[in-house]
C-alpha cells in the first residue's frame, strides 16, 4: 500500500487547487442559476474572482480530506487549516495583486503566477 504524507497530501492539494481554479472562471457561463452565483464568479471583478480562489481552496480541501480518508491518515483539522488557508489567503492575494494590477495593468501571466505562489 502506498504510504501519503500530510506534506505530500497538502502539495496535491494546492496542485488540485491552482487547476480547479480554470474551470471555475467559466462555471456559471455555462451553468447560470442562483446557487453557481453565489460560489462562482458571475463577472470579471477582482472581488468575483476572489470566490474563484476561496472556493478552489475549500474544493480541494475536500479531496484532501478524501484522499487521506482512502489512505487512512489522520484527518484531524484539515477541513479547519483549508478554511484558515481559504479564508487568508484573500487578503494576501490582493495585497501582491493590487499594486500590481494599477501599476501595469491586466497581465494574465503575471496573475496566474499570483495565484499559484
Amino acid at each position: 500500500m502506498i504510504i501519503l504524507s500530510k506534506k505530500l497530501i497538502k502539495l496535491i492539494g494546492i496542485v488540485i487547487a491552482f487547476f480547479i481554479c480554470f474551470p471555475f472562471h467559466s462555471f456559471y457561463e455555462k451553468f447560470p442559476s442562483f446557487l453557481t452565483s453565489v460560489i462562482f464568479p458571475v463577472n470579471e471583478s477582482i472581488w468575483e474572482h476572489m470566490k474563484i480562489l476561496f472556493g478552489s481552496i475549500i474544493f480541494s480541501g475536500l479531496i484532501q480530506k478524501i484522499i487521506m480518508i482512502y489512505f487512512k491518515e489522520d484527518t484531524t483539522n484539515i477541513c479547519f487549516s483549508n478554511f484558515i488557508g481559504a479564508l487568508v489567503s484573500i487578503p494576501i492575494f490582493l495585497i501582491m495583486f493590487l499594486p500590481i494590477y494599477y501599476l501595469f495593468g491586466e497581465n494574465f501571466s503575471l496573475t496566474i503566477m499570483l495565484m499559484l505562489f
